[in-house]
């Protein structure tokens, strides 16, 4: 069944840096989701603040994994999933780089009205630690 969905992603990223902050995004969206019971899929949209393209972005996830699918002008995969290192390429306007997530945090609490989404998770790109980072999803069903 597909119901509406407003979706919340906040995603906070530290590079270990003392002399940096934190850095932090939040992303506001209207979207769908679908349970075929082995998973739920959730689509939504959004503009890229710097290009102004279109982003299509996929969570597919069931209790221990999340698949993170963004598509536009390029497109990337990241999958997390606890206490596994996940390898894809990550396409930039710069050239394409082996990303990698390594998971030590998946949290799945579900309830009547949303469901929340919490990974903690270490970046690695081309094999070199970048951040250690935090995403909390919010699906409210409208």
């Amino acid at each position: 069944m597909l119901r509406d969905v407003k979706i919340t992603v906040i995603g906070e990223s530290d590079s270990g840096n003392p002399f940096e902050a934190p850095d932090r995004t939040v992303t506001n969206a209207v979207g769908s989701l679908e349970d075929s019971g082995e998973h739920i899929l959730v689509s939504f949209e959004e503009t890229d603040e710097e290009s102004g393209q279109v982003l299509k972005t996929t969570l597919r996830f069931n209790g221990d994994m999340l698949e993170v699918t963004r598509r536009g002008l390029l497109e990337s995969v990241l999958t997390f999933k606890r206490d596994e290192r996940w390898e894809s390429a990550y396409e930039t306007p710069y050239g394409s780089f082996l990303m990698a997530t390594r998971t030590g945090h998946f949290e799945k609490v579900e309830n009547e009205d949303k469901i929340n989404l919490h990974v903690g998770y270490d970046m690695e790109i081309n094999n070199d630690f970048v951040s250690k980072n935090k995403t909390f999803i919010e699906i409210e069903f409208i």
